[in-house]
């Protein structure tokens, strides 16, 4: 029947058995009649295993071609970190060719000295470690860098041959050793290189900004003192660590470490009255073992003072405690009565903080 003609002509066998693949009849199958045109070109030869000879050349042809690449990637990557820093084409040309100078010298002598190379580098090269990376660029081209010239007999002994480079080598190894001078070449991450390098940048401080500096931070100490009188509280726990202080509760050292000379600063009229009070309780001779003690005192830590100078301390600061003590008393009568910011109020305030600014307390406080 058709259907059952067709149906047999349309079954596609999917056997994978050998023996019945083997057995089917192709030759009756009709292979393609057009002809595929051949490749241009000549017929490949047969293959020939390279020689040793030819293998070494083939090697040193490679090598060759390996390095001229990467001379001329370091020359690019040179030029483009320098030109980053804004250097100018003909400030890089000058630049280049001071080192280029060197390396051709180096090349026809086989060695360099430091002198040589301070002398022929640019003048803002200065910092160790980019002398140390230009040195080490020298050493890789075959050229040696001494302290001094040698003699010829030291350059005969120790057989120093100089590498051959080319013009290109020299053009590259002038850009890798100018970027390697640059501060910000070879990023680093390490704290201690990005703290030295960012210091480097920074302009020493003058005279003139030491002293402007000194007056800054003192008006900020006074401003700071101001504030602290402007505090009945804070005054208050003051008054309190000076009694235990005559308690003998707590050392002196403790709580103040010393004094601040005020001789340039006005002092108002009660510790003006209330100093030459004291004055004229003491002896001569006691006032002179005073003012050499107080000297003493003046000008160092408590830590490192003898029993007899903390003796001194505590006295002259229970002196002065006792004062910023009295003058508290008044401030706060002078706002019952007065209110505050009265004339008596400012006044007492002033003497508080003209004694705090003479005290110099210690970090526990």
């Amino acid at each position: 029947m058709p259907v059952a003609q067709t149906n047999a002509v349309g079954t596609v066998s999917k056997t994978t058995d050998a023996a019945a693949l083997a057995a089917i009849d192709t030759s009756g199958y009709l292979l393609p009649q057009v002809k595929v045109p051949g490749r241009r070109g000549r017929k490949p030869s047969e293959f020939v295993p390279e020689n040793d000879e030819v293998a070494a050349l083939n090697a040193v042809e490679r090598a060759e071609m390996k390095a001229a690449s990467k001379v001329r990637e370091r020359k690019a990557k040179g030029i483009a970190l320098l030109k980053e820093e804004g250097f100018s084409e003909t400030e890089l040309e000058r630049r280049r060719q001071q080192l280029k100078n060197l390396i051709n010298m180096g090349k026809e002598r086989g060695f360099l000295t430091h002198a040589e190379i301070n002398d022929h580098l640019p003048e803002n090269i200065i910092d160790p470690e980019a002398i140390e990376g230009i040195i080490a660029t020298f050493n890789d081209m075959g050229i040696a860098v001494y302290e001094r010239a040698p003699e010829a007999e030291m350059m005969l002994l120790s057989d120093q041959a100089v590498t051959p480079t080319s013009e290109d080598e020299v053009e590259a190894a002038a850009a890798t050793a100018l970027s390697t001078a640059d501060s910000d070449f070879g990023r680093t991450t390490d704290p201690v290189r990005m703290y030295m390098r960012e210091m480097g940048a920074v302009s020493l401080l003058t005279r003139e900004g030491e002293i402007e500096i000194a007056k800054r931070i003192e008006q900020g100490l006074k401003d700071m003192v101001q504030a602290i009188s402007a505090c009945p509280t804070t005054i208050s726990e003051i008054i309190a660590l000076s009694h235990k202080i005559a308690n003998d509760e707590l050392k002196i050292d403790d709580v103040v470490d010393g004094f601040v000379d005020m001789n340039d600063t006005p002092a108002p009229a009660a510790s003006v009255a209330h100093a030459a009070a004291i004055s004229d309780e003491d002896d001569e001779e006691e006032e002179e073992e005073v003012e050499e003690e107080e000297g003493d005192v003046n000008s160092g830590a408590a830590a490192g003072y003898s029993p007899e100078q903390l003796a001194q301390l505590k006295k002259s600061a229970l002196e002065k405690f006792a004062l910023i003590e009295q003058q508290f008393d008044l401030m706060g009568h002078a706002f019952k009565n007065k209110g505050y910011g009265s004339a008596a109020y400012e006044d007492a305030q002033a003497v508080i903080s003209y004694e705090l600014l003479g005290i110099r307390f210690t970090a526990k406080v």
